[in-house]
């Protein structure tokens, strides 16, 4: 929980998470809010089959009280489940069996839009047409490593706060990723990887 954070579980399943914010827009403060309530409910639920409803108000745009700012959410509530089967997720492997059974199990669990790209140059070729809202990235790669893809990737501001799941069979050097990732720490699973801690990673990233 971040300073300022208020959050308060109800019997009946119900979460009310109050935070002050600033001049940020409300697309992040949704944002914000979203992955509060997913961090709250995530040692508490099946993690691969993560399903809740949320909204967010603020005030005084959307409610002078308590009352009208809880109705103004009983009003607006989105499916989390529903919202993140739509997100749209690049899978970046030189192998292109990886690639077709990341892609498998990932449509198992209901995600549905992918882009694939056997090495970086192309990933960021086809990202100047299509934006994905998830990178999974094998390090090993022809023509530009995972390593630079994600360092391209970072220093851009169009595309710095993709999440990034790095799938890799070997040994990752922290170094590197250091020196082209200076923002939060990215998530690792090892080749061959089990679905479900594909799935529960993904679900959380998203």
């Amino acid at each position: 929980m971040r300073r300022g954070e208020h959050i308060v579980e109800r019997d009946d399943g119900e979460i009310l998470v109050l935070f002050e914010v600033g001049r940020e827009a409300h697309s992040v403060i949704g944002q914000r809010l979203k992955h509060i309530v997913k961090e709250t409910c995530w040692n508490k639920h099946d993690k691969n089959h993560l399903d809740f409803s949320w909204a967010w108000a603020v005030f005084p745009k959307d409610g002078a009280c308590a009352q009208d700012l809880l109705a103004h959410t009983e009003n607006n509530f989105v499916s989390e489940k529903e919202e993140r089967l739509k997100s749209r997720i690049m899978i970046v492997d030189d192998e292109p069996e990886i690639v077709r059974g990341t892609r498998k199990i990932l449509q198992n669990y209901g995600y549905q839009e992918f882009l694939c790209a056997s090495n970086g140059r192309e990933a960021l070729k086809a990202m100047e047409e299509k934006t994905p809202d998830l990178l999974i990235v094998d390090i090993r790669m022809p023509q530009m490593s995972g390593y630079e893809l994600i360092g391209r990737i970072k220093e851009n501001y169009k595309t710095k706060d993709i999440p990034v799941l790095i799938a890799s069979a070997f040994q990752i050097d922290a170094d590197q990723i250091d020196k082209y990732n200076k923002t939060k720490a990215i998530p690792v699973i090892e080749k061959p990887f089990l679905s479900e801690d594909l799935i529960e990673i993904v679900n959380y990233l998203l």
